[in-house]
């Protein structure tokens, strides 16, 4: 069975192209498949080669990292989206070992 989410999945979604079809995110709205940034692509090979779960908390933190929708409060160590909104449990996990693999950068420039 094929990746669901590989390096080269989706822009906005992280779906692999073949089983993308049309989908939903609040950021693109309905969508077909977007060819991922060079950027993008690193993150996720990154995210992989440190056995980083390549699923949906994986692939959304890093669509919102790349719109720049993602963002670090220091003071309370947690992850936020853009409207303030600490990721769930899980997803804090998830960005903080994203960190550690390199997929994403340093929570300094991050920092709100």
């Amino acid at each position: 069975m094929a990746d669901k989410y590989p390096p080269s999945g989706c822009r906005w979604c992280g779906i692999a192209e073949r089983s993308h079809y049309r989908q939903f995110t609040p950021l693109a709205g309905w969508h077909v498949h977007t060819v991922p940034t060079t950027e993008q692509i690193l993150a996720r090979m990154r995210a992989r080669r440190a056995g980083v779960p390549a699923d949906h908390r994986t692939a959304r933190i890093l669509v919102l990292d790349h719109a720049r929708l993602l963002s670090y409060l220091k003071p309370s160590d947690e992850w936020v989206d853009v409207h303030c909104e600490p990721l769930d449990d899980p997803s804090q996990d998830r960005a903080h070992a994203l960190v550690a693999a390199g997929a994403l950068p340093d929570f300094e420039q991050h920092v709100t």
